[in-house]
């Protein structure tokens, strides 16, 4: 299995972790890399036993018995950053759909990424997806950024896009298939220190930031013949 000079990944996630059981399906190479689960929902047997079995921990959080938003929102994110310390992760990925807030802000400062289905900053906050097809966005898709103070307001590190009109036929899974790909790529740069942060920006090594894309992309030979000279 593709380990070398791999990092320790931990993952907060809500619902039935279903965009990391995906992830992990497409790149098994996260298994050595991804050390436990945090959920913020009752104890899932199901899912802890499925998780134990792949060598992943799994941590459950049951927000539900606290009824005060903000107190929820701290004292998650006080039992993440616990267990952040006790198992050394350096990077910890997080799906979930409540604010990380307090002391762990500062003390994981560009180690927290949220994976969030949505074009930063059109679309923010929760249920983006919805958001987006509501409001008739041409474009939809997916973005990786630092956690900050802020919702959804950290520094990007990466995005794509598919058509909107895409949803209509495929549905949510069309999301799920390529926030997997994302998913990846973040976990390779992050090992191979190829993102750098200036002044609470990314830049990513190697990376072409001046390419136009055409869209949509003509892949089939016939097509791409036709522009040619």
């Amino acid at each position: 299995m593709f380990c070398d000079n791999k990092k320790k990944f931990a993952v907060y996630t809500s619902g039935n972790c279903t965009r990391i059981k995906k992830a992990i399906e497409i790149y098994p190479e996260l298994l050595c890399r991804i050390k436990f689960i945090i959920t913020d929902e009752c104890e899932n047997l199901v899912l802890k036993q499925y998780f134990n079995k792949l060598g992943i921990q799994y941590y459950n959080f049951d927000v539900k018995q606290i009824y005060n938003k903000e107190k929820r929102n701290f004292l998650l994110s006080n039992y993440i950053e616990e267990k952040l310390n006790q198992n050394n992760i350096d990077y910890c990925f997080t799906f979930g759909k409540h604010i990380l807030k307090g002391r762990i802000l500062e003390e994981y400062k560009y180690r927290l990424i949220n994976f969030h289905p949505g074009i930063i900053p059109d679309v923010i906050g929760l249920n983006a997806i919805d958001t987006a097809i509501k409001e008739k966005k041409r474009y939809i898709g997916n973005t990786v950024h630092f956690i900050d103070e802020g919702v959804d307001s950290g520094p990007i590190i990466m995005q794509n896009q598919i058509l909107a009109e895409n949803f209509d036929k495929y549905g949510y899974d069309i999301f799920l298939d390529s926030m997997t790909e994302l998913i990846w790529k973040t976990v390779r740069l992050l090992e191979l220190d190829r993102i750098i942060i200036k002044n609470n920006k990314v830049i990513i090594k190697g990376a072409d930031y001046t390419v136009s894309r055409v869209f949509p992309e003509f892949r089939v030979a016939g097509l791409i013949n036709i522009f040619q000279y």
